[in-house]
């Protein structure tokens, strides 16, 4: 099974990621990699459930 994101938003006051979309392989190690204040964890609480993305797909 792979873990697909289609068009993901988050919105916070003076931060927001947009139309992030990605597919990774099942058994597959990945790295996200970036910035401070990129975004990263953000993302993976999307991802791990503790924050709704506005557009869930």
């Amino acid at each position: 099974m792979n873990l697909t994101l289609k068009n993901i938003e988050k919105r916070y006051d003076g931060f927001s990621l947009k139309n992030v979309s990605f597919s990774l392989p099942s058994s597959s190690i990945t790295s996200i990699i970036g910035n401070n204040g990129a975004g990263k964890t953000t993302l993976m609480k999307v991802v791990s459930s503790p924050y709704s993305p506005i557009h869930p797909r």
